[in-house]
Parts: structure tokens; C-alpha cells; sequence
């Protein structure tokens, strides 16, 4: 291709046929097309009155801070019009540009802008130039290197930069497989659970249901018997009506007779009507007892709900293979490997269960506090421990050998603290293997001793199966068990936090409700009425106790448990009536009465000490309700309204 341009600015020779050809796609560039100051292609080229051209910025950039200003290649000085645009040459050089980026550079070894072999490397750039631009003002003060020394430099440090991005990779992978074993292992666990939360689940609400029924039939049954009562009784009436009725209109008609005939049966009249009539049976209350039907329901089902356990912590860290130290950080006493949980009891009844399979030794049990990790273990009470254990082939329970028909795959222990008995059970067909007596008074730790020192074999395979809720009216069981030792930590202690309480006063307590919340000695927090779990009201009775419990309640939420607190204006407690008192509406669990007076404020009496333990009592309940909550993952709902005299 040839391309003729008649241009200024270039030399005569050219100017008048300037030349293009196009070889290989490429074009060859005439010097004429290059800035002498930046030897690049043209940019807004601008000329000078000596006919000498360059790129506008290129020809600022040499006249800053240079007065007078002249030409860069003759020194010509230059007018104050100069420079101006050279229209034809910014056309010619354009055009190049446009005509050299459209066509396809086939071979990528030469300079796109001086058609040179690329022979250099620039490191400032990181980019190949040929020997023209070497010399440019662009690269001239740059450091440069052959291309094939810095070909061989730059895959090297490529090279060096793959190798760990190899090993990372290895590596991710690695952990990528062991996030999809660990997402199987979640979703299998989680439909295990899953489908045991619906078991058990589904024994409550059969249960519930069972109660809904015998206790509808139990309703039916007395609402015919009282129906049937209540008309009977209106027959009885409805003849003494009938009879006096008679005996009204006859007298009557005796008044209308003859003065004489009168008087001759006055006698016999006044005799017929001198009988007295019993007033009619009055019914008192209501016809149907409703805590007749409810309260039973309400006790079974608190009695279920109180055996919810504060789980214990069974996850100290266990010691593996031969006899060891523990860690100082561990409480384990002796050289025995443990799980030792790591909250102790001292009241209530509490149970877990251990799965010792086919484990050749092992120890479960109970020890007392202090824990002591140099203390001599001996697995019998005056060493202050409660266990069942295998060793050797024999059972072994205190001071006793036991003779065990058959090997339990499973071990129960039950742990009655107020009674003073440690139980243990085959938790396969749930018989009692021994039973021992407990004097201690101190805490007690429960533990699991996967081997015993002295024994040749090792235990393997042992599984811990921490008995989350017990109901024991039902007997419904429901267990979380943790395979020993692939999973050795999973934190089950949830220490109950303080009660979020708010306090409502309802009329003149003279600081009564104060010394009750004193005598209640618990872990309590006041609060806002929206930020709290329970709503404690104290109601003085001023007037009528039903109107004033009303109008205690009355500007409270219905979405919170309420307990109330009655205040009787009384110096004496025996006028307070012992009777169960009806909660005026359904989300009050609780109502107690009390007795207070201007000059003692809170009497010291059995009637104010009962309503404080049952009120704290109540307040623990809704308190382990919450952390029991936070366990399986769901709410408790507060009981059935329950009341206290």
C-alpha cells in the first residue's frame, strides 16, 4: 500500500512525495514522524517559525524555567506567537497511529513504533524496547539487560514464585476434603439429633395428650353429676312451690268467708300453715372445680419439668496409652486417665449414663471435693470416692465384689444427694446393679476413668452419653452422646445468669416489697420492663383483694410470666385465709400472700417465710427453665398459673 501526503513541516526531500509501505503489516516509520525531543510518534505537534516541529508537551516542557525561549534543535529565538498547532503533520501522524492499530501485528519481536528487533529489557518499566527507545528520553536513564538474560531471571523468579502456590494448593485441597468429611459428619449428627428431639418430642406431646383426655372425660363425668344434682334440687323446689301454692290460695278463700264459719276453722286453718320450710340448698362457688382438674395436670407436669439436670461439664481432657502426669491444668487426681466434670452437685437427684461397650476397665462414679491430684486412689468412699468399676475381669462396687449375671454394655448412675445414695443400673434392661450409701456432705464431682492402673489391657472405643433430661414421672429419656476420644471437647455447662427482674409496685407497701426482695438471697437483676424475663408485683390490698389484684396486673404485659406478691394490711397472720387464690390472668405463675404493718413493715412470720421460698423457688424454676432452653435449642414455656397462701 502506498499513502501520498503533502505535509509542512518536514524536510523538502519529502515533503513533497512522503512515502508509506506496508510490509508484513507493519509500517516503515520515517524519522519525520518522531519528535526529536521524546522520539516517539507525534502528539499535537506544534511548529516553530524555523519550520522545526515537535509534540506540544514535549516542546513546555523544555522552555520551563528557560528565558528566552528558542528552538530546541537550532536555537532560533522564538516569538511570543509561537508555538502553533501543526494541523497537517497531527493528520499524518494520527492517521499512522490509526492505520498501525487496526492492522495485526504478526510479528511480536519488533517495536511497534520504530520497527526495531526488541533487544533490552527495562527493569523500571518491566516491559522489552529496541535500541531507539534504549535512547530515548523516556528510557535513556533507566537500567537495562539482554533479553535473553532477563528472560531467564524472570521465569526463575516466576518459577520460585509457583513452587509455595503449589504447596498452598496441596494444602487447600487437604483442608477442602476435610470440610466436606466435617459437613457429612454435621448433617449426620444433626438428623440423628434431629429424629431423637422428635422421639422425644413426640412421647411429651403423647403424654399431654393422654392427660387431655382422661381429664375431658374426668370433666364430663362431673359436669353430669352436677347437672344432675342442680335438677333434683330444682324439682325439690319446684314442689315445695307447688305445695305452698295450695296452701295460700285455700287460706284465701277461707278469708272470704262468713265471719262465724271463719272463726270456727281459724284453729284448723292456722294449723295447716304452721310449718316452718327450710330455706333451699344454696350452691357456694362455682359449679365446677377447676383445680380440681387443673392442679393435677400442673403437678405432673412441673414434677417432668424440675427433673431438667444443669448438665455437668464431662470434658476434661483425658490422658491416652501409658501411665502419665496429668497436665497442670487438668484436675484429674492420680495417674489414671479421667473425665472429671468440671461442676459439682450438693442437692437434687442427677443421672448420666456411660457406654463402656466391650472396654475391659474402666471406673464411673462420683468423688468429693476437695480434688486433690496427689491423693491416693483406691475407687472406695473412705478414699472419697462412689464407683462402680471392672478391673480384671471382676466387677468391684466400695468394699465389695459383685457378681454381674450379665455384662452391661451401658452404665447408669443415679445420684440422690439429699437422700445420701449413689445408684448405678444396666441402662439395657435398666436393673439396679448396687446401691451405695453416701455420708459425704462436701461437693460431689461426677468422673469416668476410662482404664485402671494395674491392668494389662487398655480401653478403647469408650463412649460418654451425658443424660440431658430425665422425666422421671414417664420415664422418657433423651441422651447426647459424644464418641471418646475422636470428639474429647464439647462444652455443655450453661451456668445459669442472674434473673432479669422487673419490680412493679401497685400501691403504698411501706417498703415491704424491699425487705422481700432482701429475704430472697438470689442472683437477681433489675431491669426495664422490656428487657426482662419475669415481672415481679407487689399488690398491697387496700380495698377488695380481687379488685386490687386486677389493677395490679393492669398496666403489665400479658407476654411475660408475672409473679404476685399480695401485701394484708395486718399485725396478725391468722387472719389471712389459707386458701388457693385464682390468678387473675393467665401469664401470672405465681401468687403468694403476705403481711405487713406501718410500724413493722414485713412481719417475721411463717406465712411471709413460706411466700419467699416459693417465690424463689419459682424464680430458680423460670431460671434453669432458661438455661435448659438455650440447650435443646428451643423455649420452655412457663408452667400452668400456680399459687401459694
Amino acid at each position: 500500500m502506498i499513502l501520498k501526503v503533502k505535509c509542512s513541516g518536514l524536510s523538502a526531500e519529502t515533503e513533497e512525495n512522503f512515502i508509506w509501505k506496508m510490509d508484513h503489516s507493519l509500517f516503515s516509520l520515517p524519522d519525520e514522524l518522531c519528535c526529536s525531543i521524546c522520539t516517539e510518534i507525534f502528539k499535537e505537534p506544534v511548529i516553530l517559525k524555523c519550520n522545526h516541529s515537535f509534540c506540544g508537551s514535549c516542546l513546555q516542557d523544555c522552555w520551563k524555567n528557560k528565558s528566552p525561549r528558542e528552538c530546541p534543535e537550532c536555537k532560533q529565538k522564538c516569538s511570543k506567537d509561537e508555538p502553533i498547532l501543526n494541523q497537517r503533520l497531527k493528520e499524518v501522524a494520527d492517521l499512522f497511529l490509526q492505520k498501525n492499530d487496526q492492522s495485526e501485528i504478526q510479528n511480536e519481536s519488533f517495536c511497534s513504533l520504530h520497527v526495531e528487533k526488541f533487544l533490552s529489557f527495562c527493569e523500571e518499566d518491566q516491559d522489552v524496547i529496541c535500541l531507539v527507545c534504549v535512547n530515548s528520553i523516556k528510557h535513556r536513564d533507566h537500567h537495562h539487560s539482554p533479553v535473553e538474560k532477563a528472560l531467564q531471571n524472570k521465569k526463575e523468579e516466576l518459577k520460585a514464585i509457583l513452587n509455595p502456590m503449589k504447596e498452598d494448593v496441596k494444602k487447600l485441597t487437604e483442608a477442602k476434603k476435610e470440610y466436606d468429611k466435617t459437613i457429612s459428619q454435621i448433617k449426620i449428627q444433626a438428623r440423628d439429633t434431629e429424629k431423637q428431639i422428635k422421639e422425644e418430642y413426640e412421647r411429651i406431646y403423647q403424654f399431654l395428650r393422654d392427660e387431655e383426655k382422661s381429664r375431658l372425660i374426668a370433666l364430663r363425668e362431673e359436669e353430669e353429676e352436677n347437672t344432675q344434682r342442680v335438677m333434683e334440687m330444682m324439682d325439690n323446689i319446684s314442689k315445695h312451690i307447688s305445695t305452698l301454692s295450695d296452701k295460700i290460695e285455700s287460706t284465701e278463700r277461707r278469708l272470704m268467708e262468713d265471719d262465724i264459719t271463719f272463726l270456727k276453722t281459724y284453729k284448723d286453718t292456722k294449723e295447716r300453715l304452721d310449718f316452718k320450710l327450710q330455706d333451699p340448698e344454696l350452691l357456694s362457688g362455682v359449679p365446677i372445680d377447676a383445680n380440681k382438674h387443673l392442679e393435677p395436670l400442673k403437678l405432673r407436669v412441673k414434677k417432668i419439668m424440675e427433673h431438667i439436670l444443669s448438665l455437668p461439664d464431662l470434658t476434661t481432657a483425658l490422658n491416652t496409652g501409658d501411665e502419665q502426669q496429668p497436665s497442670d491444668n487438668t484436675e484429674t487426681p492420680g495417674h489414671l486417665g479421667f473425665v472429671l466434670a468440671s461442676e459439682g452437685f450438693t442437692s437434687g437427684k442427677h443421672s448420666w449414663e456411660v457406654e463402656v461397650g466391650d472396654s475391659p476397665s474402666w471406673a464411673v462414679g462420683v468423688l468429693e471435693e476437695p480434688i486433690n491430684k496427689e491423693r491416693k486412689i483406691t475407687f472406695r468412699p473412705d478414699s472419697g470416692f462412689w464407683a462402680l468399676m471392672l478391673k480384671n475381669g471382676e466387677y468391684q462396687a466400695g468394699y465389695s465384689r459383685l457378681e454381674v449375671k450379665k455384662k452391661p454394655e451401658k452404665i447408669g448412675v443415679e445420684l440422690d444427694y439429699d437422700n445420701r445414695q449413689v445408684s448405678f443400673f444396666n441402662s439395657t434392661d435398666k436393673s439396679c446393679i448396687i446401691s451405695l450409701e453416701n455420708k459425704c456432705s462436701e461437693k460431689l464431682f461426677p468422673f469416668v476413668c476410662p482404664w485402671i492402673t494395674g491392668t494389662e489391657q487398655n480401653h478403647e472405643g469408650l463412649q460418654i452419653s451425658i443424660l440431658k433430661v430425665k422425666f422421671l414421672t414417664e420415664k422418657i429419656w433423651s441422651f447426647f452422646s459424644i464418641p471418646w476420644p475422636k470428639l474429647p471437647s464439647i462444652n455443655t455447662t450453661s451456668k445459669p445468669a442472674p434473673v432479669k427482674v422487673h419490680i412493679a409496685v401497685s400501691g403504698p407497701a411501706l417498703n415491704s416489697h424491699q425487705t422481700f426482695m432482701k429475704k430472697l438471697d438470689m442472683s437477681l437483676e433489675e431491669c426495664s420492663l422490656e428487657n426482662c424475663s419475669v415481672i415481679l408485683v407487689f399488690c398491697p390490698v387496700v380495698t377488695q383483694m380481687w379488685t386490687d389484684m386486677d389493677t395490679g396486673v393492669k398496666n403489665v404485659p400479658d407476654d411475660k410470666p408475672i409473679i404476685l406478691v399480695l401485701l394484708h394490711y395486718s399485725y396478725n397472720p391468722d387472719h389471712i385465709d389459707d386458701i388457693p387464690i385464682t390468678p387473675p390472668r393467665s401469664n401470672v405463675v405465681k401468687v403468694v400472700q403476705c403481711v405487713f404493718h406501718e410500724t413493722v413493715g414485713l412481719l417475721e412470720c411463717e406465712l411471709n417465710e413460706r411466700a419467699v421460698r416459693a417465690v424463689r423457688a419459682e424464680l430458680k424454676r423460670l431460671q434453669t427453665a432458661s438455661v435448659v432452653a438455650r440447650h435443646v435449642g428451643g423455649t420452655l414455656a412457663p408452667p400452668p398459673s400456680q399459687t401459694h397462701p
